[in-house]
């Protein structure tokens, strides 16, 4: 309805029969500034839907939103009331982006630990062993220590959203 207002409030500027029902100017800016904010939104909406949006992806997302808009925090934070185990989805971000867990974050996935992995040493240095050295290397990050614990890969393929509801939900509010 917005974006329909936006689209034709110029033409309509034009038919006297309708004028004295437009919005005033200062009026039509906020539902412009709205429909711009509508947009951001719909497209956090649009990527959530993704079957490649991970739970850390979804994390970036929302505290982006957040950040926009501060009044949002009370539904989206890290510890609203939409997410069941904070600390479970803390954890998964955090091994994603290879950081340092919390006490209650390690206890909150420790059934997903798989075990320790091993300080060995490099085998002898051929090229293709040297070229995945180096990458290893170029890809650690702040927690990437000889002794931290691996977890399961299933906790890379989390679902964020039940992607089949998002759908629903997306089609009964455009229509």
């Amino acid at each position: 309805m917005v974006k329909r207002f936006v689209e034709f409030k110029d033409a309509v500027k034009h038919v006297e029969a309708v004028d004295e029902l437009m919005p005033r100017a200062p009026d039509c800016r906020k539902l412009e500034k709205l429909l711009e904010d509508l947009k951001a939104l719909d497209s956090v909406c649009l990527a959530l839907q993704s079957n490649k949006t991970t739970l850390s992806d979804v994390r970036i997302m929302f505290d982006g939103v957040i950040k926009r808009y501060p009044n949002m925090a009370k539904y989206l934070s890290q510890d609203a009331n939409i997410v069941h185990s904070p600390a479970f989805e803390s954890a998964v971000v955090k091994i994603m982006h290879q950081e340092r867990l919390s006490r209650l974050e390690t206890a909150a996935i420790a059934s997903f630990q798989v075990g320790e992995s091993s300080a060995s040493e490099p085998e002898e240095a051929n090229a293709s062993s040297f070229a995945a050295t180096l990458l290893h290397a170029g890809n650690k990050r702040n927690y990437a220590t000889a002794n931290a614990p691996q977890y399961d890969s299933l906790l890379f393929h989390v679902p964020p959203t039940n992607n089949d509801w998002e759908r629903l939900f997306s089609k009964a509010t455009s229509k």
